[in-house]
Order: structure tokens, then C-alpha cells, then sequence
């Protein structure tokens, strides 16, 4: 929503607001006061300050963002273990590692893509780091099959490699580029399409979705570090900042 029409929102919240105060005041003063003389006042002051809407904006917005992330906060303390302790997810790094990064991925999605060469790189030179892959599949029927080979890889050990090359590799990934994939990696193809195809994979794929849901995640990446969740795109830098205020002593 933009601008301009928040403001047209938020005005007539005030307005209404105002309305109310002014009826409430007039009943209780001396009289002399009516309600649209009041309302007039606040009218004329509003086009004096146009700025004061901004203000108010502002401050609404902010709030609703504090609420927000409290509530973001509070189920991610809630969920915990189902964001980091389940064993069925795809890991990668220390096993003991001191952070925990837990990501929500599309295998289709440009910013996953974009993301992935930097946490490859973080994983690399923090030897104390670990990351949980949750497969998120949200763009499609070719996101939901790369990802359903992808937990299948894992029974033969080899997700984490099949991630990265699907990862990064450019264009649509299809079936065909996928079992291609999987092939030059020297995956067992029968065995990878029937365990894709197990109520084992779909349940770990409901799982992540419910989380998801619960977490109100809307799109991919998404990123939870603590009990911090990032929507969106995030700087490496970023990522190192906020893992090093965890490991600060309290």
C-alpha cells in the first residue's frame, strides 16, 4: 500500500477518532463549544501540518512492527526444537556448533539462488556454525519436486551436494535437470525417485509448511538465527553480525 493511501487510511481513523473526542468534550464542557467548531479546529490544523499524518504514521507502523516481532519471537521460542532438533531436516556444519541458522528455501526462488554462494562460504570459514535446511516449496510444481529429490538424496548422503549444484544452476530446474543433476553426483535414480515419492518426504514437506505457517513466513529466503526471524534477502555482513552478538557473553 502506498503512501498516499495510508495517509487517506490513517486520516480517517483520526477523523473518526477526533469525532468521537469531540462529542465527548463538547458533553462534558460549558456549552459554548460545539462539535463542529472542534472539528473544524483539528480540520484546519491537519492542512497547517500536513506532516503531523506522517508522524502518526510512523508511529502506528512502529508499533505494529514491536507487536510483530514479539509475537515472532514468542513462537519461535515456542517451536524451537521442531526448527532445530528434527532429525529428518537436511544439516550442514559442526553438529555442536555454538549458532544455529535455520533456513526456508525454494529451489526455483532468484534470492535463494543469489544467497546461497555467500552461506556456503560463511559455512566454510566459521568451523562453529551450523545450518538447517527447511524445504519450502512455494513456486511450483518443478520447486515442490526438486525438493522432494532433495530429501531423498539425503537417505544416500549426498544432500548437501545435490543442494549446491541445484542451487546453482541457472535457469528452470525440471526433472530433467534435476535427475541430471542428481546423476552426474552418482545418486541412485531408482532408489532417489521412489524415497522422493515416500509419505516419509511429504511429511517432512507438511511439517515445514505448518512452521512456516505458524511462523507467518511468507516467501523464501527466510532466515531464523535466535530467536530472530529475516524475511527477504540478507547481507552476508548481516549474517555475521548477528551471529557474533549471540556468541557475546550475556
Amino acid at each position: 500500500m502506498g503512501i498516499p493511501s495510508r495517509i487517506t487510511i490513517l486520516a480517517g481513523t483520526l477523523a473518526l477518532s477526533l469525532g468521537s473526542w469531540a462529542s465527548a468534550y463538547c458533553a462534558e464542557g460549558d456549552g459554548r463549544t460545539d462539535r463542529g467548531s472542534v472539528e473544524q479546529i483539528v480540520h484546519d490544523y491537519l492542512l497547517e501540518h500536513p506532516e503531523v499524518l506522517e508522524q502518526a504514521l510512523a508511529k502506528v507502523e512502529d508499533l505494529r512492527k514491536k507487536e510483530s516481532d514479539a509475537r515472532s519471537r514468542a513462537s519461535i521460542v515456542r517451536l524451537r526444537n521442531d526448527l532445530v532438533a528434527d532429525h529428518d531436516d537436511p544439516v550442514a556444519g559442526d553438529p555442536k556448533a555454538d549458532v544455529t541458522i535455520v533456513e526456508f528455501f525454494d529451489y526455483g526462488c532468484p534470492y535463494c539462488k543469489q544467497v546461497e554462494t555467500s552461506l556456503q562460504a560463511l559455512l566454510h570459514s566459521d568451523p562453529h556454525l551450523r545450518i538447517v535446511y527447511k524445504e519450502f516449496p512455494i513456486l511450483g510444481k518443478n520447486s515442490t519436486y526438486a525438493a522432494k529429490i532433495g530429501l531423498a538424496a539425503k537417505e544416500q548422503g549426498k544432500y548437501l551436494p545435490l543442494h549446491v549444484a541445484m542451487m546453482t544452476t541457472k535457469g528452470q530446474l525440471t526433472e530433467e535437470v534435476v535427475l541430471h543433476l542428481a546423476t552426474d553426483l552418482g545418486l541412485d535414480l531408482s532408489r532417489l525417485q521412489k524415497e522422493a515419492a515416500s509419505q516419509e518426504v511429504e511429511a517432512a514437506l507438511k511439517r515445514n509448511n505448518n512452521l512456516a505457517e505458524a511462523l507467518a513466513i511468507k516467501g523464501t529466503p527466510a532466515f531464523i538465527i535466535g530467536d530472530e526471524l529475516i524475511p527477504g534477502l540478507v547481507e552476508i555482513d548481516s549474517l555475521k553480525e548477528k551471529i557474533a552478538a549471540l556468541r557475546k557473553p550475556s
